[in-house]
Parts: C-alpha cells; sequence; structure tokens
C-alpha cells in the first residue's frame, strides 16, 4: 500500500513541476468556455428554455463540462504503449506491483494535480465571470460529487481498454485521441445528449459514454431528480463492474502476449 500511496505522491510532485505548461492549459481551457457560452448564449437569443433547460442551467452546464474535462486526465494509453515500444513494460511485469495498479495510482496523482492547478482555477474563473449556478440542494451536490468519481472510474476503464490495443498492434497511434473524440461526443461533454434526436439518445441509454458527464452535469443542474440520480449512479456501477470484467480478460490475454520493441 506504501508503495502505491508514493506513486501518486510522486505523480503530484511531477505535476506541479511543469507550471508554464499548467498555466497554457487553463488559458487554453478558458478560450474554450468562452466559446462555448458564447455559442449557448446564441441559441438562447430567442428563447428561455431549450429541451427542458433554461439560460442559467445551460451555461453553468457548459462552464463545468469544461472543468470535468481537466479534471477527467488519464496517462494509462500513453504509459502502456511507451512501456511497450521501449521494452520497459517487460521490467513491470517482474516488479511486486500490479501493472494496471500502478498506472491507476499514477493517474489519481494526475488527477488530484489537474483539480489543484487546472479545475479550481478555471471553476472560479467561470463563477466570477459567468456566475454559475449553485446546486439545486445539498442532496443533489452529494450525489455529483459520488457521481464525478464514478464517472472518472469509467473513463479509467476505458482508456486502459484502449491501451490494450498496442500490447497486439504494437503502436496506438492516434487511437487515444479518437477515443477522447468518442467520448466528449457522445457523453454530452460538448453537447448534451438531450439535445440528440430520440432515436439516438435511446440507443446511447445502453453505452457508458452519457453516464461520464451528463449524468453527474445533469444531477447538479436539477436536469436530473434524486431519485433518478441515484438510478443513474447505479446503472455507473454496473457499467463499472462490466467494464472491469471486460478489461480483466483483456489484460490476462495481453500478458499472454508481451512483444516489446527497443530496450
Amino acid at each position: 500500500m506504501d508503495a502505491y500511496r508514493y506513486l501518486i505522491k510522486m505523480r503530484i510532485l511531477v505535476g506541479f513541476t511543469y507550471r508554464f505548461e499548467v498555466v497554457m492549459v487553463i488559458l487554453t481551457r478558458l478560450i474554450v468556455m468562452v466559446a462555448s457560452v458564447c455559442l449557448w448564449n446564441s441559441a438562447y437569443a430567442n428563447t428561455t428554455e431549450l429541451e427542458g433547460l433554461t439560460h442559467s442551467q445551460m451555461i453553468t452546464y457548459a462552464v463545468l463540462a469544461i472543468v470535468l474535462s481537466s479534471l477527467f486526465q488519464t496517462n494509462v494509453e500513453n504509459g502502456i504503449g511507451t512501456g511497450i515500444n521501449r521494452g520497459t513494460i517487460a521490467v513491470q511485469f517482474l516488479r511486486p506491483m500490479d501493472v494496471l495498479s500502478l498506472y491507476f495510482c499514477e493517474d489519481i496523482g494526475l488527477m488530484v494535480t489537474s483539480f489543484l492547478l487546472r479545475c479550481v482555477p478555471l471553476l472560479l474563473c467561470g463563477m466570477l465571470i459567468f456566475g454559475l449556478s449553485a446546486p439545486v440542494s445539498v442532496g443533489a451536490l452529494l450525489l455529483f460529487m459520488i457521481s464525478i468519481v464514478f464517472s472518472y472510474l469509467i473513463i479509467w476503464l476505458l482508456s486502459a481498454i484502449t491501451a490494450m490495443i498496442t500490447f497486439w498492434a504494437m503502436f496506438l497511434g492516434q487511437m487515444g485521441a479518437v477515443r477522447i473524440v468518442v467520448v466528449n461526443i457522445l457523453s454530452g461533454m460538448l453537447i448534451p445528449v438531450w439535445f440528440f434526436p430520440q432515436v439516438l439518445q435511446d440507443i446511447l441509454r445502453f453505452l457508458p459514454f452519457q453516464y461520464t458527464y451528463q449524468t453527474p452535469l445533469g444531477i447538479y443542474i436539477g436536469r436530473i431528480g434524486l431519485r433518478d440520480g441515484l438510478f443513474q449512479i447505479g446503472i455507473q456501477c454496473v457499467w463499472i463492474v462490466l467494464l472491469f470484467g471486460v478489461l480483466h480478460i483483456i489484460w490476462k490475454r495481453a500478458q499472454r502476449h508481451v512483444l516489446v520493441q527497443g530496450g
């Protein structure tokens, strides 16, 4: 356990080292945040409500989506891909630590760093510039925080499953970027799924994507009630179990298929 805590600590310390990168990321996210708010201001120019969302709810949703996107950071894809290409993955298998747990701990450290250095400044800017709405209730805030944890686990598991491709393809290429784009579009991060055609909404209910962004954000702004919020958090738990099972199966096969280059 001490080894895993040490990995988290070291990843946090590394994150605090690259301050210029942090500043540039914050500026980039702020630009995206302003552009998103301007887009929704235009959409609400001649109306006060769209798909059951008021203008205030939509602005809060859009700003918090940018903040969460800064929080949901993973590096497992790059870590495994680099380990295979350089040959260091073989050394990791010899250590008395589970390799996936190692990458998970590093990503927890990355998430903590992102929260402190990116999310907090972005949230403060969003509150000062756009005047975010408070959560509809204390219960909604609690469910929102719980849902965020499960959302991150779903995203991490999707990232880890994507990383498994490297064991057979030797090179992940742009699959990581494709995974991010797919999640951002289908999760409601860019545009809430409530605005999608009904047929697509029905399909996405059976996929894990909308339970990463839209579920916690919907709970926060009150679009998803407490009872429905509990139900969707339950669905998040189901997806975590299913994705973990898929990852476990692929991981067992990948360990028998280790082939590295370099190193």
